[in-house]
């Protein structure tokens, strides 16, 4: 009876994320009339409705939706208990990890081999964008994020900083008065960048004055975007020092006031609240605090 009840659990989530019984059927292997008895039985066994069913749409109620909510972590942390008794010595599974595109370029991909070669049966799903995810309603196991982290759903440990500095190109400079203070900006094509999540301009953080939002002529919402327009020599650019570092060494860029200092981002390892951690969870981060620690880019 228990086995029939969480079978029927998994079927409804099935359904809610796929919004139809057809499609939920084929991802489980099972015909759609079966799937049908074991949402009846759940219903029946419950008391509640759970979907409206149409032709052509089925969605949850909102007793439906409310006991998705409930039971999807649960789901989920029972799957991630037997994966971690399948597993014992070796880890395998998928990991699906969020992040920032700036810590994906120029940290966790130039790295990751490491990390694969110890756990080479682990399969890694890595999305990398300047969007912030819902870890739980998107599957998403855990998350790396720069900022202050709201979410109280969410587990955080601060793992690191994201150093920013000013730079342009050679010609750009040498082509423009002089930046002898960041009021000396004003008269410069500064290059902004837009959160495309929230629509907020970001703002130069100087730690001895308060922000500062130059006028500018350009911006952009995409990182590697925002660092092109920059080596393009478009204007004034506010990057994470570890972008900029490779183009300072090459001469594709030079420093501007490098004695000024900026505030770090600090950077959080975020997984959704709950009474048990995956182990690959675990492995990853302790792999990604000591990638940092070695790593002064990464640092205050």
């Amino acid at each position: 009876m228990a086995l029939d009840k969480l079978e029927a659990m998994q079927a409804f989530c099935r359904i809610i994320e796929t919004g139809s019984f057809t499609q939920a059927a084929n991802k489980l292997g099972i015909a759609t009339t079966t799937l049908s008895g074991q949402i009846q039985g759940l219903e029946n066994h419950l008391g509640v409705k759970l979907l409206y069913r149409t032709t052509r749409k089925v969605s949850p109620t909102a007793d439906g939706l409310a006991y998705y909510q409930r039971i999807l972590p649960l789901l989920s942390e029972f799957d991630e208990i037997h994966n971690d008794l399948q597993e014992q010595e070796e880890v395998c599974g998928l990991l699906n990890v969020e992040m920032p595109s700036p810590v994906a370029d120029y940290l966790i991909v130039p790295n990751l081999p490491q990390f694969t070669a110890k756990y080479p049966k682990l399969r890694l799903e890595i999305g990398s964008s300047e969007r912030v995810v819902d870890l739980t309603k998107e599957r998403v196991d855990c998350a790396i994020r720069g900022g202050v982290v709201a979410d109280e759903n969410l587990v955080a440990k601060e793992i690191g900083q994201m150093p920013f500095c000013l730079c342009a190109t050679s010609d750009y400079l040498t082509n423009n008065p002089p930046i002898l203070s960041l009021n000396d900006l004003q008269h410069h094509r500064y290059l902004s960048f837009k959160f495309a999540a929230t629509g907020k301009q970001s703002k130069i953080l100087p730690v001895d004055q308060p922000p500062f939002e130059p006028p500018f002529q350009l911006t952009f919402n995409n990182a590697q975007t925002y660092y092109l327009g920059t080596l393009a020599g478009l204007g004034v650019g506010y990057l994470p020092k570890v972008a900029a570092e490779p183009y300072f060494c090459s001469g594709q860029l030079q420093p501007i006031l490098p004695e000024q200092a900026f505030y770090a981002m600090p950077m959080y390892f975020v997984y959704p609240y709950s009474g048990y951690t995956p182990k690959r969870v675990k492995l990853f981060l302790a792999w990604l605090e000591e990638l940092i620690s070695e790593n002064p880019l990464w640092q205050r």
